[in-house]
């Protein structure tokens, strides 16, 4: 059965308060960008070098896992086009192994047939001597172990009505891909 807002117990002054954390947290991140040493950047800005492959500079890594990284990149376009985008870049290693490959295109073609506010959109699957890049819509967000974090920091818990509005958000993108894929 899926889950709506409808069906929880939120109301309009509970997502008043999801949008009240939400607001406290961007613009704590907002002072903590401009507060670093390169103020101004944009959200690729790094002091590393960018790595290109093809037609995308990869920047700074923002997560990682067994089988890959996601990197802050941009898509660089004709005429001076470009887009901030986020780049899934298998780990080299794993690059190398067919299983491995196959699996990441697999999830490649997989995600690029779900449509949802909740999931992000796949943009391309690039293939490059030694590299293989999942390439998706950026979402300037923080993550939910960031907000912990902070809430944490403060002496304070995630207030059930967020926490229930971000469940509910995780169930919807998951209802959405789990029907578009049967």
């Amino acid at each position: 059965p899926s889950v709506s807002r409808e069906d929880s117990d939120l109301n309009a002054g509970d997502l008043s308060a999801v949008d009240a954390v939400r607001l406290s947290l961007e613009s704590e991140h907002e002072r903590d960008l401009s507060s670093d040493s390169d103020a101004g950047r944009d959200a690729v800005g790094s002091a590393a070098q960018p790595i290109r492959v093809g037609r995308y500079l990869l920047f700074d890594s923002f997560a990682s896992g067994g089988m890959a990284q996601v990197h802050v990149g941009r898509l660089i376009g004709p005429i001076g086009f470009s887009r901030v985008v986020a780049i899934k870049r298998l780990h080299p290693h794993l690059a190398r192994e067919p299983r491995f490959v196959s699996m990441f295109v697999d999830e490649a073609r997989l995600a690029s047939r779900v449509r949802h506010p909740n999931v992000v959109s796949v943009i391309d699957l690039v293939s490059a001597p030694g590299e293989l890049l999942l390439v998706m819509d950026y979402v300037p967000s923080e993550s939910v172990s960031r907000l912990i974090q902070r809430l944490r920091s403060r002496q304070q818990q995630v207030p059930v009505q967020v926490a229930v509005a971000i469940l509910i958000g995780v169930l919807e993108g998951l209802h959405a891909a789990h029907g578009t894929l049967s």
